[in-house]
């Protein structure tokens, strides 16, 4: 007797003509005695377990299924049919149990031993952050207390403590993994808005910077808008009125854009653009004007006054005075009331004498203005190299702007200041005179501005010229040695000069008494020096 080279096989016959087919044909025989062993121990495993579990059975009203035959693969492998029929076997079996066990309440004993014993496993930090994970309104938020403990476990651990009241994919376990590696544990994630842009953007910024001329738009004085930017400030700002309509605008910009051959955006988009920039429209010329609309709102505040004052009490008689005075005062606002060339005179001579305080070495300077009748007229030209003689500073030109126009440029400025005054009275105090608005002024400052009151000698008002002809149709004066040079247009033509000696019959005194003024001017670093002369 010997063994063959497979292990536990015996030969009893040595035979000479021994061959390897031989050999497979008794390991088969051998395999097919193993297996019919392992059918027999199944049938008497299943048959002791189908004796059991009907003993079991028949001591309750519950039925259960004999098994027929047993899993002989790992779980992993087995197929979805094997893994239900298993789990139905299971069910029905732990059902029987559970009913002989507690016969009253079997369902919940089997809900209990089903369910996982969270209370036991976790702590209380963690049954909490599950608490708050299942009330949780929003999946970022979810996702966010997940990141807290997802780390720390593994995944089976976390399906198994959120299987009662939730399903936990293993990409919301990721999910939570990678949030707390990258932005942090339970940290919010702070998203930045992103914009979809569907116009291009060079054919935008075309469009805008046509539009953005100032002939289209004017500045006013009176009124403020309120900008909201990204970052959460408000940008305060000078009221804004278009003065071109917007189907004017466009067609503008179509026929400029074929001019120059470019291809712009759709009418639609353009329409929609001009929609978004809000400006107001204007309507007319009636209010434009800085006199006519403060004075207008304060006589209607007035008119409310005196109505209050008579449901409270006031006599008719008193009531009706004081109506027909207000009347007769805005009558003579629009009418009679106009600010006079000395004034302005005034004005300027003080603004470069200041000028003069602070920078020294300004000895030129060039006057620009809109086309009023006090800026545009004979007395203040003339008066303006006197100015300039007791100042210091030499007035090289004076230019107004064409009619109807350039007076935004002043509102721009004046605007702020008149904000200024408008918070200062809402916080309770008095403006009624020059010097209230200059304390105003003095309280609330204006970036870039300065405020004086001044006292006028009044008995210089008048000036001794000669009157030069057709003075309208001039829009251009340049202050020469030998005279004044007037001319219609700038820069076209040699223009028309008058010696002093024709023009000026006796010179202007000083205009001034007595001026109190506010010193604190701001200097904004937007002025440069240049060797000829200085730009202010």
């Amino acid at each position: 007797m010997f063994f063959s080279p497979a292990e536990g096989v015996e030969i009893h016959n040595r035979d000479s003509t021994w061959t390897p087919e031989q050999w497979h044909e008794m390991a088969e025989v051998s395999s097919n005695d193993d297996s019919s062993d392992e059918k027999e121990v199944d049938v008497h495993v299943l048959k002791a377990y189908n004796e059991a579990m009907t003993r079991i059975a028949s001591l309750t009203e519950q039925k259960v299924k004999h098994v027929s035959v047993r899993l002989s693969k790992e779980w992993e492998e087995a197929t979805a049919n094997e893994k239900a029929l298993c789990l139905d076997h299971v069910e029905e079996a732990c059902r029987a149990v559970c009913n002989v066990i507690a016969p009253r309440d079997s369902e919940e004993l089997l809900q209990a031993f089903k369910t996982p014993a969270v209370n036991e496993v976790c702590s209380d930090d963690l049954i909490t952050l599950i608490t708050a994970y299942k009330q949780a309104p929003s999946k970022n938020l979810k996702t966010q207390i997940l990141s807290i403990y997802a780390p720390r476990y593994s995944a089976r651990f976390l399906k198994k403590i959120h299987e009662p009241f939730e399903k936990l994919s293993d990409r919301q376990i990721k999910k939570a993994r990678a949030h707390a590696k990258n932005v942090g544990a339970g940290f919010n994630l702070n998203k930045m808005p992103h914009h979809r842009v569907r116009i291009d953007l060079v054919k935008l910024d075309h469009f805008l910077s046509f539009v953005d001329q100032p002939y289209f738009y004017q500045d006013v004085a009176y009124g403020t808008r309120t900008l909201k930017l990204d970052s959460g400030d408000h940008l305060v700002m000078s009221n804004v009125i278009r003065i071109v309509g917007r189907s004017t605008m466009i067609e503008q910009y179509l026929k400029h854009c074929c001019e120059e051959d470019f291809d712009p955006l759709g009418k639609s988009t353009l329409y929609r653009i001009l929609q978004v920039r809000e400006a107001s429209q204007r309507w007319s010329l009636q209010g434009l004007d800085n006199t006519a609309v403060s004075g207008a709102e304060g006589f209607e505040a007035m008119h409310k006054i005196v109505k209050e004052l008579e449901e409270g009490g006031a006599t008719e008689k008193w009531c009706e005075e004081v109506r027909r005075t207000l009347k007769d005062a805005k009558r003579y606002m629009k009418t009679d009331c106009a600010q006079h060339w000395y004034t302005v005179c005034a004005i300027l001579e003080n603004l470069l004498g200041n000028i003069k305080q602070i920078k020294p070495t300004v000895n030129e300077v060039f006057l620009r203005s809109d086309g009023a009748g006090c800026y545009h007229n004979n007395n203040l030209i003339a008066a303006a190299s006197n100015v300039s003689t007791r100042v210091g500073i030499k007035v090289m030109r004076y230019d107004f702007s064409e009619p109807q126009s350039g007076k935004d440029v002043c509102d721009r400025i004046i605007s702020p200041m008149k904000g200024a005054i408008r918070r200062y009275c809402n916080e309770g105090h008095n403006i009624l005179t020059a010097a209230d608005m200059h304390e105003a002024l003095k309280v609330r400052q204006v970036k870039g501005s300065s405020a004086a009151v001044c006292e006028i000698d009044s008995n210089r008002k008048e000036v001794k010229i000669k009157r030069i002809n057709n003075f309208s149709f001039f829009h251009n004066f340049a202050y020469e040695k030998d005279g004044l040079r007037l001319s219609k247009a700038y820069g076209v033509g040699k223009g028309k000069l008058i010696p002093w000696s024709e023009l000026i019959l006796e010179k202007h005194g000083p205009v001034f008494t007595s001026s109190e003024e506010l010193q604190d001017h701001v200097h904004l670093g937007k002025h440069s020096e240049i060797k000829a002369s200085e730009s202010l």
